[in-house]
């Protein structure tokens, strides 16, 4: 009697107990075998051939920015897209897919800080967009403007309406095609359909594109800061450059391509710049600004000053016109993932604004190395004009 009472107790915490716990760990070694979809990204994206055979064995990659989606994504099935930054240069997407108990596998990688053009019919486009024309294709024997998004296992080709009733980002953007693909690193292929090919009006059954190979702009902006007159009075001993990122971005205005650079450099390992960089469609890169990112400044009439455009936390103060101290985060663009545009943000984070529907405003800028001019953007300046429409600022030096 006694035996049968210590087996039912034995049973009952093998149920309650050690069974679940063996199911989780049997969900677990299956459904996250290798850790998340994340670090999953980042050992295909590391031991993938094509940027093996690009960059050789050693290089930098930082994975940012995801999503998963699908029932229960982690565990059972799902999709998941990465975004990467290869030597704080190139950036990349690999799409994943996961289906019952099998590992993330990629669905392809391709590089989107990149110009694409294809080798059967007249069609290029930069990058990756959602909602901005980013490209040129020939259609039924018209070039018109459109916009490519790279997806997981296709590419979508769209061109822009008119769309009064806009309620969300890409409501004005009308399908053409969504082939499928295959991404491989800096090219890939798409298959089209019968419809497909009836709608742009080619016979050719497969594209290929390829990545447009041609000058970043990199040596134009380095003899930029070894010319500079500034730099060489302010570093009379010498000094050094090394680059440590580079951003690209690019789409079609007036008909015609504009490319977009921002190259970061160290000077003697301490300072940071960026130069600003613009190329239209036919012409040579050409530098359109250039500052000093690391330094502290104030503008000229003494009611504004912050130190570090990269800091991204409170590093200034703005005097209002009651005399009034307000802290604020100053920067050199609305988040660090966007670097090509020149323009400043300011953002108060101070206690009264806590709660406040809108705390910030962004200028354009007009960057001269260690000096700048700030215009307050129109969409901010009814709220935020009483502290200024057009104001400079000089670099502070000890």
């Amino acid at each position: 009697m006694e035996n049968d009472k210590l087996f039912k107790r034995f049973m009952i915490f093998l149920i309650v107990f050690i069974v679940p716990v063996a199911a989780l760990s049997f969900w677990i070694k299956d459904g996250v075998r290798g850790g998340s979809s994340e670090s999953r990204a980042y050992e295909l994206i590391t031991t993938d051939p094509g940027i093996i055979a690009k960059y050789g064995s050693v290089f930098e990659c930082k994975v940012n920015g995801g999503v998963e989606t699908g029932e229960h994504a982690r565990f059972i099935t799902g999709d998941a897209a990465y975004g990467c930054k290869i030597n704080e240069n190139e950036e990349y997407e690999i799409f994943l897919k996961k289906k019952g108990n099998t590992d993330w596998y990629s669905r392809g990688l391709i590089e989107i800080s990149a110009k694409y053009s294809c080798n059967e019919i007249p069609c290029y486009f930069v990058g990756d967009s959602f909602d901005k024309i980013n490209g040129r294709m020939m259609i039924k024997n018209n070039m018109e403007e459109v916009v490519v998004d790279m997806n997981s296992g296709i590419v979508y080709f769209g061109k822009k309406i008119k769309n009064k009733k806009i309620k969300y980002i890409g409501d004005d953007i009308k399908e053409i095609i969504s082939p499928k693909c295959v991404y491989d690193v800096d090219k890939f292929k798409v298959k089209l359909t019968k419809k497909e090919k009836e709608r742009i009006g080619t016979t050719y059954n497969v594209l290929t594109f390829n990545k447009v190979k041609e000058d970043t702009g990199e040596k134009t902006a380095e003899k930029y800061l070894k010319d500079s007159f500034k730099l060489k009075k302010k570093y009379a001993a010498g000094y050094e450059l090394r680059r440590t990122r580079g951003d690209y971005y690019g789409y079609i205005e007036n008909g015609k391509l504009v490319e977009y650079r921002a190259w970061k450099y160290k000077i003697n390992e301490r300072e940071e710049y960026q130069v600003y960089m613009m190329k239209e469609e036919g012409k040579e890169w050409q530098v359109v600004g250039s500052i000093c990112l690391s330094a502290r400044y104030v503008s000229d009439d003494g009611k504004i000053w912050f130190e570090n455009l990269e800091k991204y936390e409170t590093n200034g103060e703005i005097i209002t016109k009651y005399g009034i101290k307000e802290k604020v985060k100053i920067s050199s663009n609305e988040s660090n993932s966007d670097n090509v545009n020149m323009e400043m943000c300011v953002t108060f984070t101070g206690a009264k604004w806590k709660n406040k529907n809108c705390g910030f405003f962004c200028c354009d800028c007009k960057f001269d190395l260690d000096e700048f001019t700030a215009t307050i953007d129109k969409d901010y300046e009814k709220y935020f004009g009483e502290y200024f429409k057009t104001i400079h600022f000089h670099e502070v030096t000890e």
